[in-house]
């Protein structure tokens, strides 16, 4: 009797373990192995672990992918870091197409249209308790906001009071908050912005927001969701390009010619 009980305790098949989960277990252990062997893994392997990692776990930083030759840069070289600069609206800052969806499952059956996405590097006031608010410059909204809201959204968003809207975290967890005129200047998202700032741990300077304006199925209702990845190595904020155009390469590229005509 003893054996058979140790038998089947050691059966990783047996009924107190689905054999639908024998493969996770076994990419699980090998896993594990390679921390402990310190097996190296390479980039694009590694990449694609992170993205299963968040689409099992609904893992929040990062979700959307990340250059190698950027991290590469980012990681050894001081002086690319000192050179980065703000991409084109449009582009993100290692010089990856931003995607047209966000990769959340729990929000599929929910949103119904997607406007283009921006990318934006959190600042200090973005982040700070006091702030409750997630600033957003007024350029962006006319270009990637604006084309998904009707002409009352329009004229209620510019104003103090502003309207009510919902902001999808990488769970699929709807925020209720505000979007309105701030100082003339710019536009923000406040009243829920901290709760979701604070479940989220935003890092200002580290984390690049990539944010998609989208409208419900149901209701129609302006929504939004935002997603973020970390750059632990840029510590301040990166300075705008002089003016608006850029040649069509990459931050990657454009600071390498920084470098070699210095």
């Amino acid at each position: 009797m003893e054996e058979n009980s140790e038998e089947k305790n050691n059966n990783v098949e047996s009924d107190d373990y689905p054999e639908e989960h024998n493969e996770a277990a076994i990419a699980g252990f090998a896993l594990i192995q390679c921390k402990y062997s310190k097996t190296e893994i390479d980039f694009q392997t590694a990449n694609h672990l992170n993205r299963g990692k968040s689409e099992i776990h609904c893992g929040f930083l990062p979700l959307l992918p990340v250059s190698k030759e950027f991290i590469e840069a980012l990681s050894l070289d001081e002086e690319f870091v000192l050179n980065l600069k703000v991409p084109e609206r449009g582009m993100s800052i290692d010089g990856l197409a931003l995607p047209k969806f966000p990769r959340v499952k729990n929000i599929r059956d929910q949103i119904g249209k997607f406007g283009v996405p921006f990318e934006k590097q959190l600042t200090v006031s973005d982040v700070k308790e006091d702030q409750s608010r997630l600033t957003i410059t007024k350029d962006l909204v006319a270009e990637f906001i604006y084309p998904m809201m009707n002409d009352d959204e329009k004229e209620f968003s510019r104003k103090i009071d502003g309207i009510v809207v919902l902001v999808y975290d990488s769970k699929g967890n709807p925020y209720e908050m505000m979007f309105k005129m701030w100082s003339g200047k710019s536009q923000v998202l406040t009243s829920g912005w901290k709760a979701f700032c604070n479940a989220n741990k935003f890092m200002a300077h580290e984390d690049w927001i990539t944010i998609w304006a989208c409208r419900h199925k149901k209701t129609q209702q302006l929504c939004f969701v935002i997603l973020a990845r970390r750059f632990p190595k840029i510590k301040q904020l990166v300075p705008k390009k002089l003016g608006n155009k850029r040649e069509n390469a990459s931050p990657i590229s454009e600071n390498r010619k920084i470098k070699q005509t210095n």
